[in-house]
């Protein structure tokens, strides 16, 4: 039977590991569950989760939500670990990773896939949150990454719904390369390579998708404070990195578009159709090591 106390504990571990919480929480006596919302003082959504009976004695907890408040990301995730440990009868975290980063409230990036795309794992997965697949993901998808940009950018382009080419002209050699000089010349743009006096192509032929996900990355974390009231952009510059924020947003979602998922060679193009694909299952756990169980194992040893 949960009662008033159960309730009030976990709701002051909560507010301890998560700092400048609001809780709200929601009982079901009968299946004994609990949903606790976690929200920033401004009301800003921190962490939603559920506690699920499983064996009359533990609990799983499902994570519905996590996002970033006036806690980081990794700060929450954290407080959600260090809550689970010290209630002492968690066994298992899991969550669904559907990630995503939202820049200026208009600019929507996967961010499972983008970290997938530049070091073949999450994450969640970085974090210590894996599905039954992992390491057969892990190891496949280190080597796709490591395929050259413009060797599977012909077969991505022709595949996938993207912005940067109508499915009608997909057929046409002229309109088909026009789109792949384009995307190649935007990318070599994020390089900052002032001193190169090489070909544009010969230099991004040596790219693989790993180094070219990793400069997108690199520069959506240098203007990650576009949106914010103080920042220091001219008119003239927010203008531009508006554009290339636009342009990694179609870029990253035409590649997560095979997020396990096999298409057909089509299209036309110039260079070697090298097909492309990555492999993710988004349902993962971790299990946790309650403290009140080591507490235990100690004092056995102890009186051995």
């Amino acid at each position: 039977m949960i009662n008033n106390e159960d309730v009030e504990r976990h709701v002051n571990l909560l507010k301890k590991y998560i700092p400048n919480s609001m809780i709200k929480y929601i009982v079901d006596t009968e299946d004994k569950t609990y949903k606790f919302f976690v929200t920033d003082s401004d009301k800003n959504e921190c962490l939603d989760i559920e506690l699920t009976n499983t064996d009359g004695a533990h609990y799983i907890i499902n994570v519905e939500s996590l996002n970033k408040c006036a806690n980081s990301g990794t700060a929450n995730l954290q407080g959600l670990e260090q809550y689970a440990k010290a209630l002492g009868n968690v066994s298992e975290i899991k969550i669904e990773d559907m990630s995503y980063i939202l820049l200026c409230d208009r600019h929507a990036i996967p961010l499972f896939c983008l970290n997938i795309l530049s070091s073949g794992r999450s994450w969640y997965n970085k974090k210590g949150y894996k599905s039954s697949t992992y390491t057969k993901e892990y190891q496949y998808n280190k080597r796709q990454i490591q395929k050259k940009l413009t060797a599977v950018l012909p077969f991505v382009l022709a595949n996938s719904k993207n912005a940067f080419i109508k499915k009608s002209d997909v057929g046409d050699p002229n309109k088909f390369d026009a789109a792949i000089y384009t995307i190649i010349e935007q990318l070599y743009d994020l390089y900052d390579q002032p001193d190169h006096e090489g070909d544009v192509f010969d230099f991004m032929d040596a790219q693989t998708i790993k180094d070219v996900f990793i400069i997108l990355k690199t520069y959506l974390k240098k203007h990650a404070r576009i949106c914010e009231p103080d920042h220091r952009y001219t008119s003239e510059e927010l203008g531009a990195v508006e554009d290339t924020m636009f342009f990694i947003t179609d870029f990253v979602g035409m590649f997560c578009d095979f997020l396990s998922k096999t298409s057909k060679k089509t299209g036309n193009g110039k260079g070697k159709k090298t097909e492309f694909k990555i492999l993710y299952n988004s349902e993962l756990s971790k299990t946790i090591k309650n403290k009140r169980k080591n507490k235990e194992t100690k004092k056995q040893k102890t009186k051995k």
